[in-house]
């Protein structure tokens, strides 16, 4: 399929200033699911033509991705509990020398439970880089027996390397007080 880019990419131009540019890419995927035993797995492949990525110079250049995901979803204890584990790698095909990382495998998820008759939910969301360092840490509890309203708190906390979304967010953690609700 042949798809214009949601997220931007942000061009260098002289002056020097950002432009977001919403370029076109090739894309080809296959996706996989299987459900045995009360464990469900899935598999995602893609590949992606003309990817944008910048140059040491700053420039503007194309190459293409590789994409993988294998999750894992299950309800250990009969439901309750939800638990969803995925293993993710992204590698960029060049031999140039560029500023985005060119490989990334890692881990990502969500644990999610309810408590006290359903009106209470905890959760923690989770992603983590296994060939550099790129942490993000998610705790909520959140109070859901008062609905259609939940009322809850959560904490972010990011760590990790530069051109990581942890080493980018690194001095950004914070603990959130939120209402999500229905009308």
């Amino acid at each position: 399929a042949r798809t214009r880019q949601s997220l931007p990419y942000y061009r260098v131009d002289a002056g020097p200033s950002l432009t977001a540019i919403h370029p076109y890419n090739t894309f080809v995927g296959a996706d996989f699911e299987l459900v045995s035993g009360g464990l469900t797995w899935r598999l995602e492949l893609g590949h992606t033509d003309d990817v944008p990525v910048t140059l040491t110079t700053t420039a503007m250049d194309k190459t293409r991705a590789l994409d993988a995901i294998g999750v894992l979803e299950f309800f250990p204890g009969g439901g309750d509990t939800r638990v969803n584990l995925q293993l993710v790698a992204h590698a960029l095909q060049t031999d140039r020398s560029i500023l985005e990382l060119k490989e990334y495998y890692g881990t990502n998820g969500e644990i999610e439970t309810t408590f006290a008759q359903g009106r209470w939910k905890a959760a923690m969301r989770f992603s983590g880089g296994f060939n550099v360092h790129d942490v993000y840490l998610s705790p909520k509890l959140g109070y859901v027996g008062w609905e259609p309203h939940e009322l809850y708190i959560a904490a972010h906390y990011f760590d990790g390397e530069a051109r990581t979304l942890g080493g980018f967010h690194q001095d950004h953690s914070l603990i959130t007080l939120g209402l999500r609700t229905k009308f």
